[in-house]
């Protein structure tokens, strides 16, 4: 019971908590100060960087865009699924999107370019991600019972396996991803940014902002805006239709 409350606690407050650490992760490296490269050698480390993001990004884009209407969601004070998932992304790997999200929360703590901070990420990820993936795994099997049991059974809880894909047998639904994705690029680019520049900080004591910096930030706002229109203005009212 008291897990219970604890992971239901835990889920809701899913995305205010690695913020919380990392401002942590962030005092704490001010202290240590410990570079992962040197700085002439930190364009392999972002290009490294770069590359997780594509492909964390490119994952949660397939995996939404196909997901069932009412599953996948972003819901804070309940977890809602009126359907499973079990084709495209979710036949190979019953978590994708935690997948990609681990992924690209690596990937932006590499533009730190400090230790003590991508090792504070990764323990983010091994202690968070346990309890949302244990907490969907119930909802799941009390509300698909056998249905759920049978995938579970056959499909990895974290890790990929491709040999196992069945392709989705919905179309692409664009509307949906372009109306639920994006503050996961607003988060990409601010994240990117905010991180590239305190690990900057702390290598060169430069408080100024870099021009590639002031790039992701104009594209923070620029997607969060036309997000923001395109969901509530263009998708809600316009064409009336639910995501």
């Amino acid at each position: 019971m008291k897990w219970d409350f604890w992971g239901n606690w835990v889920f809701r407050l899913r995305g205010q908590i690695p913020l919380v650490f990392l401002l942590i992760a962030f005092a704490s490296s001010y202290s240590f100060n410990i570079q992962l490269v040197e700085n002439e050698n930190a364009s392999l480390l972002y290009a490294i960087g770069g590359i997780f993001i594509v492909f964390a990004t490119i994952m949660r884009a397939y995996t939404v865009g196909y997901a069932a209407q009412h599953s996948s969601g972003r819901n804070r004070s309940e977890q809602v699924a009126e359907h499973l998932n079990v084709h495209g992304a979710y036949s190979m790997v019953q978590n994708p999107l935690y997948f990609a999200n681990a992924w690209m929360w690596l990937a932006s703590a590499l533009f730190s370019n400090q230790w003590f901070f991508i090792v504070s990420v990764i323990a983010l990820i091994g202690l968070l991600l346990p309890v949302l993936i244990h907490q969907e795994r119930v909802f799941l099997r009390a509300k698909f019972g056998d249905e759920f049991v049978r995938w579970e059974k056959v499909t990895p809880v974290f890790l990929p396996n491709p040999l196992l894909f069945i392709a989705p047998q919905s179309t692409f639904q664009w509307i949906r991803l372009l109306a639920t994705e994006y503050p996961t690029w607003v988060s990409i680019c601010t994240g990117i940014s905010v991180v590239h520049w305190f690990g900057r900080y702390l290598s060169e004591g430069k408080y100024s902002l870099s021009t590639e910096q002031y790039i992701l930030f104009i594209c923070a706002i620029t997607l969060g805006l036309f997000g923001r229109f395109f969901k509530y203005v263009v998708v809600r009212k316009w064409l009336n239709r639910p995501i």
